[in-house]
């Protein structure tokens, strides 16, 4: 949530709007008695402004961000009566900065700033709420400006008040905070030492909840900005949106594992279980700096994350099940206490401490109710197994008698069972191979899509990003194709592979000019489904890139391909081409290319050992490896 805000002074004769007296009330919300005017296309100064832009009456309490495109000025005029100094506060952290400003004369004006680019240790007042100096003398009043600029939409309060009342604010705001952060270190560690002795995920699940919910919360509020990363430009505009979507997954895992879904639920077990990668969708919008976007996808998210959850714990309270009891009371107090701070940012209740921190207590309610629930969950355990020992001793004696009338009978069942074994294990070939014959047509169905997409483009960048996507897909799709082909399911005749993968790359790049040929010496190794696929990825990023980068200059050359396998059981391919090779100074394993980064990454899927083999003309490798 990033706002730009610009407090500003006009002179009375440019002004007429009736001064707000400070009779040294604790605070002063101005919003009633101020205008506002919204600049849409967010280029207007302060002198254009306070000249002539058209302003509105207020309507509310507190300054809301209705669009986030636009920018907004407010403007009120404030006198003060007392001989006390005033403050203008600006709680919760969520804007990228604010502006006071304080006009003098017609076209001077006094400037303060602060926001997430200006680090604690240069502002005046080092607090998480922004905190101005309005320099206002006894019995003098001047108008002020408020410039907004937000990433979110959301609501603002801005406050006026004594130096000493703020002290008392901000004292009592950090007391708060403290003992909030004591609360949720004690729950964090009391549940993840009782993982540790019982090693269930539900307390891991929870304590990893509590890890992100509690950094939201102080993200939110800019305590991660002051103490975490006061440096982190990118983690001061995007913390709450990262921290948010982790809690949001987090307690989808927890709520899962805690009420037994799977088999309790098994449908709703796999819905979450389908919508809950949506969760990081925010994090793809943080990338294309698209913050706006995320906002408004967190708050969709938080909204139907409360109402999923609060259903999925009534439902499961109503089957039966009795550790949902605290997790639903702790989650409807919590979900009561967030609509709480929401009515308030709507005017429908009084901006007080209560108010303006209650998400945070209902945060804290709920994280004890949900331990009372793990621990009552434990207790259930216990009783089930209690039950089932006894079961299980009656049954034990029932079943002695019994289970010796069933020997013979059961002797001839496996003679029967064996017959339909076989017959089974047939049925089953013939639908792998089916399934494999599916999957080839699904990939070559997708490589298809993707050259019809590619007779679009004009962009040869882009076509290449194409072809290689299609070459990557060709690479799994040949795989399957030679399994439902073979006799045996378990693996693949890997110098076959080797020779159709490779004369398909070749054939794809190789130009009329150009003569490229293709040595493949290898013996007749099958290789298991698994390491073939990723093994054939490697191979085919190493043959596009010779492809693609080896023969420019040549209009003739060599790509080489040899599979062997040692006296230690280990696999080794010889791959490459006698093409211009790497500059000396090309850094192959830590590269950013999508190319060399998959090669390393797959290495370390089938354990696979790479090397550059320098001993010979052009770009040359050696991936030693297990079939297992």
């Amino acid at each position: 949530m990033h706002f730009f805000f610009f407090f500003v002074l006009l002179p009375l004769n440019t002004f007429s709007q009736n001064p707000i007296p400070f009779n040294n009330q604790e605070f002063i919300y101005f919003g009633y008695n101020s205008e506002i005017y919204e600049d849409k296309e967010g280029a207007s100064t302060i002198h254009f402004v306070s000249t002539r832009a058209k302003f509105r009456k207020h309507t509310s309490n507190v300054f809301s961000i209705v669009n986030c495109n636009s920018t907004y000025w407010i403007r009120v005029t404030l006198k003060n009566q007392t001989d006390n100094e005033l403050l203008l506060l600006k709680d919760l952290a969520q804007t990228t900065s604010v502006s006071l400003f304080k006009q003098v004369e017609r076209d001077s004006f006094v400037h303060q700033s602060i926001g997430n680019h200006i680090p604690f240790y240069l502002r005046k007042y080092k607090t998480t709420p922004y905190v101005f100096d309005l320099n206002l003398q006894k019995n003098e009043k001047a108008t002020y400006y408020l410039k907004v600029k937000g990433d979110e939409l959301m609501n603002i309060p801005f406050f006026v008040v004594n130096k000493e009342t703020a002290y008392e604010y901000l004292l009592n705001k950090e007391l708060f905070f403290g003992i909030f952060i004591g609360v949720m270190l004690i729950v964090f560690f009391y549940n993840f030492f009782i993982f540790l002795s019982t090693k269930d995920n539900s307390f891991l699940f929870y304590v990893i909840y509590i890890f992100n919910i509690s950094l939201t919360l102080l993200s939110i509020n800019d305590y991660t900005l002051k103490y975490l990363w006061p440096d982190s430009q990118f983690m001061a505009d995007n913390d709450t949106i990262i921290f948010g979507s982790l809690s949001i997954f987090s307690i989808f895992l927890f709520l899962v594992n805690f009420l037994e879904s799977k088999v309790n639920h098994p449908k709703f077990y796999a819905f979450l279980r389908n919508i809950s990668p949506l969760c990081f969708l925010p994090f793809v919008f943080i990338l294309i700096d698209e913050r706006v976007i995320a906002y408004q996808l967190i708050n969709f998210f938080n909204l139907t994350t409360c109402i999923i959850v609060f259903v999925y714990s009534l439902m499961s309270l109503i089957s039966g099940y009795k550790p949902a009891r605290f997790f639903f009371v702790g989650w409807g107090i919590m979900v009561s206490f967030s609509s709480v701070f929401a009515l308030t940012n709507f005017a429908f209740f009084e901006n007080n401490f209560f108010t303006f921190n209650s998400i945070i207590i209902g945060v804290t309610i709920e994280s004890f109710l949900i331990s009372f629930a793990l621990a009552d969950k434990i207790n259930h355990y216990k009783e089930k197994s209690l039950i089932a020992i006894n079961e299980k001793k009656i049954l034990l004696s029932s079943q002695k008698e019994y289970l010796e009338e069933l020997v013979e009978t059961r002797t001839e069942e496996i003679k029967e069972n064996y017959l339909k074994i076989k017959h089974q294990k047939e049925e089953k070939e013939v639908l792998l191979r089916e399934v494999h014959h599916r999957v080839k047509n699904n990939l070559q169905i997708i490589t298809s899509l993707l050259s019809l997409q590619k007779l679009n483009l004009k962009d040869k960048k882009i076509m290449d990003i194409f072809t290689v996507s299609q070459h990557r897909i060709n690479s799994m799709a040949i795989i399957h194709e030679m399994i439902y082909q073979n006799d045996s399911l378990s693996g693949i005749n890997y110098k076959d592979y080797l020779n159709k993968l490779i004369n398909e790359i070749v054939n794809t790049y190789c130009s009329a000019d150009k003569n490229i040929d293709i040595q493949i010496n290898s013996d007749n190794y099958i290789l298991n489904l698994n390491t073939a696929i990723t093994l054939g990825l490697i191979v085919n990023e190493i043959i596009t890139n010779s492809m693609k980068y080896g023969f420019k200059d040549k209009s003739n050359g060599v790509i080489s391909a040899s599979l062997n396998l040692n006296s230690e059981n280990i696999y080794c391919l010889k791959i490459g081409d006698d093409g211009v090779g790497l500059p000396k100074s090309y850094a192959w394993k830590t590269t950013n290319t999508l190319g060399m980064k998959l090669i390393n990454k797959l290495s370390v899927q089938i354990d696979a050992d790479i090397i550059l083999d320098t001993s010979k003309t052009g770009t040359n490798y050696i991936i030693s490896f297990h079939n297992s």
